[in-house]
């Protein structure tokens, strides 16, 4: 077994009013057996001064210096050379409270999970306004606790912890995930995390949870990827292919596959919400196609799932229609099983595709 309990990985592309912050909380980690590997992915500010300068005073630091080509491709520098026996990332705008670690590591090890995960806050830049965990999260995590509290648990057992938001932080994942398994970042600019968010659950044989928010995520820097606007935004497309390549070929996580069609329907409306008018057309165009490839085993499952929890799923939808108003298409999911029952699988696709035009006034192709 390693001496390192946990590696982790910081890509860092110029964040040099924040990755101080980020460094202070992390080599004040109350777990003591820990690298912090910094991958500098082709900064052009002061980002690696002020690495360096931690660097002088602090051993558990080590740096990789890159040209730019992304926090995909970052991350998985950092996957290849960590020592750890587990490996978490933080964001280099991002801070993370003192026992975080330390309190992943002890719940991993207790109950003997592939994937420990925490709570979070949420702050946009430099406010002192907290702002708790993202609605979707907060329905799934308390959902999650009143069936398992600190116990372990399978994702066969509640696959419904897939839409939680892909975010790789937040998690500690033991290396042997992503070695065995191959799991990597996608090297595009979008939704490079949804592989290892999706495969890491997927591949673990048990997930354990601490309920206590250890990681403080920023919102609201003009930089971040979430602000984009641009053909960037198109990287997601390669991303769904991928994954629905990989259900169809591993039959054996071909259950899960309803669930990622959801997960697909909630991102592309976000996205239709804020690319710019000159590429909405086009993005709808794509957008049309690949629904229209839908597997009809993958939309009957999934009418299948809705009605094991209609309920449930009408709620959640009200909620996040009554407070981001940006996920219409989340009710429209909740009218699958109608539906389906009347008018059959063609009409339900024509009707998810009728529902985004509607909304952004595009044309179908």
């Amino acid at each position: 077994m390693s001496t390192i309990a946990v590696s982790i990985i910081v890509p860092l592309f110029n964040t040099e009013q924040y990755i101080e912050r980020c460094l202070n909380s992390l080599i004040k980690q109350t777990l003591m057996n820990i690298e912090i590997i910094v991958i500098n992915d082709g900064s052009t500010d002061a980002s690696m001064d002020i690495v360096n300068r931690y660097l002088l005073k602090h051993s558990q630091i080590h740096i990789i210096d890159k040209k730019c080509e992304g926090a995909g491709l970052a991350r998985n520098i950092g996957i290849e050379i960590a020592r750890g026996d587990f490996i978490g990332f933080v964001d280099s705008d991002d801070w993370v409270q003192p026992e975080m670690f330390e309190r992943l590591y002890d719940s991993a090890m207790e109950t003997n999970s592939d994937i420990a995960v925490c709570a979070y806050r949420r702050f946009y830049n430099e406010s002192k306004n907290e702002l708790p965990m993202h609605a979707n999260d907060v329905e799934i995590w308390q959902e999650c606790l009143e069936k398992y509290g600190d116990k372990p648990f399978a994702l066969n057992e509640y696959p419904r912890f897939l839409m939680s938001i892909n975010y790789a932080w937040r998690k500690i994942y033991r290396k042997v995930l992503f070695d065995e398994n191959g799991i990597r970042f996608a090297g595009t600019s979008m939704s490079n995390d949804v592989p290892v968010h999706w495969k890491t659950l997927m591949f673990a044989k048990s997930i354990s949870l601490v309920d206590e928010a250890l990681y403080n995520y920023r919102l609201g820097r003009g930089e971040q990827l979430i602000r984009i606007k641009d053909n960037r935004l198109f990287d997601v497309f390669d991303i769904y292919r991928e994954m629905d390549d990989f259900f169809r070929l591993e039959q054996e996580y071909s259950a899960y596959a309803p669930y990622f069609l959801r997960r697909k329907m909630y991102d592309f409306d976000w996205i239709m919400s804020k690319i710019s008018k000159e590429l909405r057309k086009e993005f709808f165009s794509r957008m049309q196609k690949m629904i229209h490839g839908t597997d009809k085993d993958v939309l009957r499952a999934y009418h299948t799932i809705y009605k094991d929890n209609r309920l449930k799923e009408y709620r959640l939808a009200h909620y996040l229609h009554r407070t981001y108003i940006i996920f219409p298409i989340v009710s429209v999911l909740s009218n699958i099983a109608y539906v389906l029952r009347n008018q059959g699988l063609s009409s339900l696709i024509k009707m998810l595709i009728r529902k985004v035009q509607r909304k952004y006034r595009v044309k179908s192709v």
